[in-house]
């Protein structure tokens, strides 16, 4: 195989598959965070480690990526053979194609991210690409909620969000109207700066009350969203706590 023993040596989970979209190729990190031999890994079986809810959006998203040969990219969690955990990886995989244009194999890399990254790719990812399903968006191990529409209306928001909403029902409310303790963002103007220059930002030490009442210290990332033109049409709120 071209550049196996380049795969073999970069410290991420790299992987090939063959024009139909099965695996023939996992390198040893892959292997050695699934705890499986690699030829368990070849074909559909690396299936085995996605997490049963995430699969239900990464493999039809996969399927459309061998269809029409676009470039595939996807938020899912993986289990690890060590901890029998779950965790959170982005895979990125391009089509490989000969001088007829003919696709001869994908190369794919699965990346850990957690955390502020996390944040980060979901806001990238998750909603210009509508790759992550809401029942898989609403697990997140982040509080990060997402705006969009005339007066930045609340489109989805996470479970952890949801904690310190003022209401039960937050889609489709303005902002301030759903977490009025944003009123401090909203009147500063820097959000609205973020949607004209399309420029990330973060917000350090904003002190909010959860369900339980008790004030809380967080960081907010807010990241832009554009659109295929890359206008920006909406915003993401990622709190992390301080």
């Amino acid at each position: 195989m071209p550049y196996r023993h380049a795969y073999e040596n970069i410290p991420a989970q790299v992987w090939t598959a063959s024009p139909d979209g099965m695996l023939n190729y996992v390198n040893p990190e892959a292997a050695a965070f699934m705890g499986l031999p690699e030829e368990e890994l070849h074909g559909s079986g690396w299936g085995d480690a996605v997490h049963p809810q995430d699969i239900v959006a990464a493999a039809p998203r996969w399927s459309l990526s061998i269809a029409t040969g676009e470039r595939y990219e996807q938020l899912f969690r993986l289990r690890s053979g060590i901890d029998q955990r779950y965790h959170w990886f982005i895979s990125r995989a391009n089509a490989v194609r000969d001088e007829d244009g003919c696709i001869t194999h994908w190369v794919g890399v699965n990346t850990r991210i957690d955390g502020i990254a996390l944040a980060h790719e979901v806001g990238r990812v998750a909603f210009a690409a509508n790759s992550v399903s809401h029942g898989v968006f609403d697990q997140l191990p982040v509080a990060m909620i997402v705006l969009g529409g005339a007066g930045l209306r609340v489109q989805r928001t996470t479970a952890a969000a949801r904690r310190f909403a003022a209401m039960e029902m937050v889609d489709q409310q303005p902002l301030l109207v759903a977490y009025p303790q944003l009123a401090s963002l909203c009147e500063s103007g820097e959000l609205t700066e973020v949607m004209m220059l399309g420029e990330g930002r973060r917000f350090s030490d904003l002190l909010l009350s959860v369900a339980e009442g008790k004030p809380m210290a967080f960081d907010v990332m807010c990241e832009p969203l554009h659109d295929a033109h890359g206008t920006v049409e909406g915003l993401t709120l990622a709190f992390l706590p301080a």
